[in-house]
């Protein structure tokens, strides 16, 4: 069985990556091996090289920033679209904290002076989506609970943005939180998370079964092409 090295963490049980390695025939470790295919798996937003993978192509290796203003400033460059605005005045925000997992987002309705370590959005209503990206592929993603092929929802430029701002970031493996604005119809970048989790440690569903089908070719492609270790950041 191949094993895949997960450093310097081993992924919580409820990550992800434990069942896409399973589906694959692999086993996930955090013991280096050169044979091995390598993850830079640190739980947090910002991160420092780490030294052990330095000169290998880990994947995310290069990527070392997913905070929301880096997410932004790259989903900018590449595309044109932009969600953050001034809360002093712009007349309804969505507050949330620049770093990565807080969960304490909050709707404004008045005005007021930024703080640091906030970020403040457009309040965007429409549909929400979760979605894997695993180097240049987008196979598979959520939508209210249920699989869709996002060939299906986003156009050929749509995904060419998403892949371009994750290879820009480093990020060879990640999900991304998308929202179509009901009203422009625009695509929004709201998060990004290279150590995701799928869910409870549970049989999944019928729709996260087939995320997971969906993704093993992507996953494994992954894993032979081992990284592209590009970051521009």
């Amino acid at each position: 069985m191949q094993s895949i090295t997960c450093y310097p963490e081993l992924p919580h049980p409820n990550a992800g990556i434990w069942r896409h390695a399973a589906l694959s025939g692999c086993q996930v470790t955090d013991k280096l091996s050169l044979e091995a295919p390598a993850f830079a798996w640190v739980d947090c937003t910002w991160r420092q090289p780490i030294e052990a993978l330095e000169g290998r192509r880990a994947v995310n290796g290069s990527c070392r920033d997913i905070s929301k203003e880096t997410l932004e400033r790259v989903y900018f460059d590449v595309t044109g679209v932009c969600s953050f605005v001034d809360p002093e005045s712009w007349p309804v925000v969505y507050e949330k904290a620049n770093e990565n997992a807080r969960k304490d987002g909050r709707v404004l309705v008045l005005p007021q002076a930024p703080e640091p370590g906030r970020v403040y959005q457009q309040y965007l209503v429409g549909e929400e989506y979760r979605v894997w990206v695993m180097g240049a592929m987008l196979p598979a993603a959520l939508c209210r609970n249920k699989a869709v092929r996002p060939g299906e929802i986003f156009s050929a430029p749509e995904i060419a943005g998403v892949v371009t701002t994750l290879r820009r970031m480093g990020a060879d493996y990640a999900e991304v939180d998308i929202i179509r604005e009901r009203s422009s119809g625009e695509l929004f970048l709201i998060d990004v998370n290279i150590t995701p989790w799928f869910g409870a440690a549970r049989a999944p569903s019928l729709d996260h079964a087939l995320v997971l089908s969906w993704c093993r070719m992507a996953f494994e492609a992954l894993l032979a092409n081992q990284g592209a270790g590009n970051s521009e950041l």
